[in-house]
């Protein structure tokens, strides 16, 4: 592990002062993705933080990709990448484990490459997949299921990736950037998104700002990321029957939601929240009330959701629906809390 060197051209950082030929960056514009990363020279008591930062301009006839990763306190994170050309000559970045590198990517004709998914934990990348110029995806490496994910790609159809660069710690992947000319207005919010990445055309104008508050509450330290569902199972409204929202009053965080529950017709379900086994609350969290609310929808007839407003008061407490036949509900614990304190809506 101590012998493992850190591959790809060494980019200028302050632990490397002296790296990096300036010239192999001034031409390029960069987005990049991370999560709860913190900078050198702050005070670092959680998330990641990069030591090392490298560069690869990528082949021209990239044939095959492979990613290494390592185990680290029973968890597994890329830690380098491998590009293969048509003449077998390898590019590569980062840290390189070839008794654990997982084939990516491999096609006859050269691989075009629009961006990456990336599946990260608050201490690096734990997955990672190839968004090709076909709007096709590749498999995915390493591990993503029920890991906040995160997209970066070019803005333009024809855009490609040429230059990839990487931020790694003493032992793996923590940031990933890839060349993008910067655009005249961004598609979505520049966030983490959980399980699955929403599409680019969707906005959610606020978020972004919510999220980076300082002075959100000590009990939401840990949630970096806002959550993202799709309201309908499978993306298909029509389908849509029942909406379930449990909330939990409790005697110090007073209102909070604990799961959201979409249900279709057909048994599959998109939900958001968690649910837990009874008894495994602490005594610090002691909970005063369960409220169960359950609201029929006919996604079969035609009903579909129109609009969406948030109740806040702390922290957001309840939202309500309104649908095309002039219904409404209001998900807020039972309390009757909508009827003191204004809603915000959001379409």
């Amino acid at each position: 592990m101590r012998q493992t060197t850190c591959d790809g051209h060494r980019v200028q950082s302050m632990f490397e002062p002296d790296a990096m030929p300036a010239e192999l960056l001034d031409q390029k514009s960069w987005t990049n993705v991370s999560r709860t990363l913190s900078p050198p020279g702050k005070l670092f008591q959680r998330g990641c933080r990069f030591f090392y930062t490298r560069m690869l301009v990528l082949p021209t006839n990239t044939s095959a990709v492979y990613v290494s990763t390592i185990d680290i306190f029973e968890r597994r994170y890329v830690s380098g990448l491998r590009f293969s050309n048509g003449n077998s000559k390898d590019f590569t970045i980062g840290f390189q484990h070839p008794r654990q590198e997982e084939l990516l990517a491999q096609q006859v004709r050269s691989i075009q490459i629009k961006g990456f998914d990336v599946a990260f934990d608050q201490h690096g990348v734990r997955g990672i997949c190839i968004l090709f110029g076909d709007s096709t995806q590749s498999y995915w490496a390493g591990e993503y299921e029920n890991i906040p994910k995160r997209r970066v790609q070019g803005y333009a159809e024809e855009d490609t990736v040429t230059h990839l660069m990487g931020g790694f710690d003493a032992a793996k992947l923590v940031i990933i950037a890839i060349n993008r000319d910067p655009p005249f207005w961004e598609p979505t919010m520049s966030t983490l998104w959980y399980p699955e990445i929403p599409t680019p055309d969707l906005l959610f104008p606020g978020l972004d700002a919510t999220i980076n508050n300082p002075f959100r509450p000590s009990s939401s330290v840990e949630q970096d990321l806002p959550a993202c569902f799709a309201l309908s199972p499978n993306g298909d409204p029509s389908k849509l029957r029942r909406i379930i929202v449990k909330h939990r009053v409790h005697s110090k965080d007073v209102l909070k939601i604990e799961y959201v529950n979409m249900a279709s017709i057909d048994k599959s379900q998109s939900e958001l929240g968690y649910r837990r086994a009874g008894g495994r609350y602490s005594t610090e969290y002691d909970t005063n009330r369960i409220y169960v609310q359950s609201f029929l929808i006919d996604g079969p007839g035609g009903e579909r959701i129109e609009s969406f407003s948030t109740l806040w008061t702390h922290a957001l407490v309840g939202f309500e629906i309104k649908t095309n036949r002039g219904r409404t509900a209001a998900f807020t614990g039972g309390t009757g809390i909508e009827n003191k304190a204004p809603m915000s809506s959001l379409a």
